[in-house]
């Protein structure tokens, strides 16, 4: 069943290596057209053990929205590594925006909250988290407490 068997046999892992990028890589030149494969791609070189450049990772993510315009894993992706590498809150924004849009999970909702709250904008960000299906969820917890204790955002710098 390639490449999905592939995907999902590298994918729960918990420590990834060249080799895992590479066998990915392989398989992509016969599936090219698969968005999975190439977000998983992106995902693999970002906790490889050993270190690439962020921008192989965008790419990868690129290329699986190239694939499928809706695939919305690839944008929240990309919304995370423009957030934590970049700090362009305005990209990260869009970005998961548009995987929400296409029926992302939580996890986009976490990012976008964060960004949110990045950029002083408090209430939303709760709102955001507020709309998460698993209100139990640690991640959910953890950044709606992160945000109350300004963590993210001091409110001397909040502007009008």
């Amino acid at each position: 069943m390639e490449p999905f068997d592939t995907i999902d046999r590298i994918r729960i892992r918990d420590k990834y290596s060249v080799s895992d990028i590479r066998e990915l890589q392989s398989l992509a030149q016969f599936h090219s057209d698969e968005p999975e494969l190439w977000d998983l791609i992106g995902d693999v070189m970002q906790a490889c053990d050993e270190d690439r450049p962020i921008e192989e990772s965008i790419a990868c993510y690129n290329r699986a929205i190239d694939c499928d315009k809706t695939y919305a894993p690839a944008y929240e992706s990309i919304g995370w590594v423009l957030d934590t590498y970049f700090n362009d809150f305005d990209g990260a924004e869009k970005n998961f925006l548009v995987a929400l849009q296409h029926g992302a999970s939580d996890t986009a909702r976490i990012g976008l909250s964060r960004v949110l709250a990045q950029t002083g904008r408090i209430t939303e960000a709760i709102a955001y988290l507020d709309s998460c299906d698993d209100q139990t969820r640690r991640d959910v917890t953890e950044m709606r407490r992160e945000i109350v204790e300004g963590i993210w955002f001091s409110e001397s710098q909040e502007t009008a």
